[in-house]
């Protein structure tokens, strides 16, 4: 009889160490499907019980209380030091009780040309940092006063001098000190190479720096583009820039044709004449130099080429900028080479006219076209005419760009 009840004891036995094995084996398998990782960050020692309680939660792990008696029996503290650690859903749950024992510096990439609530979102996107806690300080100058020697605005937004960098959030980075060190990095690279400038000129070159810095595709066109911000500004034309009625939007997409006169901000520089009231965005180094320092010239118009590094033609009449756009999209739009279809100047500058509610202009000599073409691509070519092209009408009624672009520059990712 005793022989069988101590056997009897040892099937239970056998048989609970069995579903126990199977139970910690189909625990510690990955979770599925795998998730985007993301940070955990501790100011002060925390528990591995109350850490691996969070991991579950977020579905990394299946099971704490498994991984818990897993961690009993191997070397290492029972502890979760202050720091970041890296973690993701559909890791090994071996590896995620490793990452807790190795903290890790996160760093977060803020964005050239991003304004405050862009920004903002890459921001929240750590999980590190509250997106809506960095939209209201910064929108606080006045709690930064002192922060650095740079005359950064005393009230209100602090757009523009929250310097664009990769920076490193430590256990006790919050908010406010991400932006602090963001105004230290302005002042470092922005503000002291400049030469220490006063609060109104710096205003000023940061206010074009920014649109310079969503308008240039390349390095050398910032000051050229700056150029023609200024000859604009300087005489009193609208400077008819896309980003800036985004900004009072706070979207960042295309314009649709009626939003170009329909958005009331003083930032839409379709309806009023000379810069926004302030930036549209956290500007380069290079940008806010190029608005310092812009090229002198004679240019008031440019269009984008559809190349990769979206450079520009620049002209310095409304004429000579219709001939360019015109140009480039009878060189650039093959479907319509090859069906000899091509649209004319009259309809390029009707387009004009409709989009911008424009007087009516006088028509333009065509352009130069250029000597390879399909044979096929001659027909519908308007003829080149051996008469002057007419005169513009006064500059001030035309816009930078014609018609609705393809949308504004996106900073690359």
């Amino acid at each position: 009889m005793r022989a069988l009840l101590l056997l009897f004891v040892l099937i239970l036995a056998s048989g609970a160490a069995f579903f126990g094995i199977n139970r910690v084996a189909l625990q510690l398998r990955p979770v599925y499907p795998a998730g985007q990782g993301f940070y955990l960050r501790y100011e002060k020692y925390e528990t591995l019980e109350k850490a691996l309680a969070e991991l579950e939660r977020r579905k990394v792990i299946r099971d704490a209380e498994v991984l818990q008696w897993v961690a009993r029996i191997k070397p290492g503290s029972r502890l979760v030091a202050p720091g970041s650690y890296y973690v993701y859903a559909g890791m090994p749950p071996l590896e995620a009780l490793t990452a807790l024992q190795t903290p890790t510096t996160a760093w977060l990439k803020m964005r050239e040309g991003y304004w405050i609530r862009r920004n903002a979102e890459r921001v929240g996107q750590t999980q590190l940092i509250d997106e809506e806690d960095y939209i209201r300080l910064a929108n606080h100058a006045e709690l930064f006063q002192g922060v650095v020697e740079a005359p950064i605005p005393r009230t209100g937004s602090l757009e523009g001098y929250l310097y664009p960098d990769q920076y490193p959030l430590g256990p006790q980075t919050g908010a406010r000190q991400l932006i602090e060190a963001q105004l230290r990095a302005f002042e470092e690279k922005v503000w002291i190479p400049l030469g220490r400038p006063s609060a109104s000129d710096l205003h000023r070159w940061v206010t074009v720096g920014s649109m310079v810095e969503l308008e240039a595709g390349k390095d050398i066109e910032r000051p050229i583009i700056a150029g023609v911000i200024e000859n604009r500004a300087r005489i009193g034309m609208h400077l008819h820039i896309d980003a800036t009625v985004l900004y009072a939007l706070q979207e960042w997409r295309s314009l649709r044709v009626v939003e170009y006169r329909s958005v009331k901000s003083p930032y839409n520089t379709y309806l009023h004449r000379g810069l926004p009231p302030g930036p549209i965005g956290s500007p380069s180094a290079a940008s806010v130099l190029a608005a310092k320092n812009p090229k002198n010239h004679d240019y008031l118009f440019y269009v984008t080429t559809p190349f990769s590094d979206r450079r520009h033609i620049f002209a310095r009449t409304y004429a000579e900028h219709l001939r360019n756009v015109w140009y480039l999209r009878n060189i650039t739009d093959k479907k319509l080479m090859e069906a000899g279809k091509f649209p004319g100047l009259d309809a390029l500058i009707a387009e004009a006219e409709r989009v911008h509610a424009l007087p009516k202009v006088a028509k333009t000599a065509a352009p130069v076209v250029p000597k390879r073409k399909p044979a096929s691509a001659a027909k519908g070519l308007p003829k080149k005419s051996s008469k002057p092209a007419p005169a513009a009408k006064p500059l001030e009624t035309y816009p930078a760009k014609v018609g609705p672009e393809d949308g504004p520059r996106k900073a690359d990712d």
